[in-house]
């Protein structure tokens, strides 16, 4: 589960304005789980000026079944 205030995700403009109230988004899944809390922990902690990390290719093969949102 993670609040959906983060530079990449899984939401994109089509569920979010079909969702205008979702504030979290939440995914049960066996695999990804840390791939997905590096990139939550990167993006928290990148405090200098350069470039974003293109995150696309790394998660290519990544699936996320049964996504579930709410407000």
């Amino acid at each position: 589960m993670y609040f959906d205030n983060l530079p990449f995700g899984f939401a994109d403009d089509q569920m979010r304005q079909a969702n205008p109230s979702m504030k979290w988004i939440l995914s049960d899944t066996n695999s990804g789980n840390l791939l997905l809390l590096f990139l939550i922990l990167q993006g928290a902690t990148a405090n200098i000026e350069g470039k974003w990390l293109n995150a696309i290719p790394y998660l290519s093969t990544f699936q996320v079944p049964g996504l579930q949102w709410g407000a």
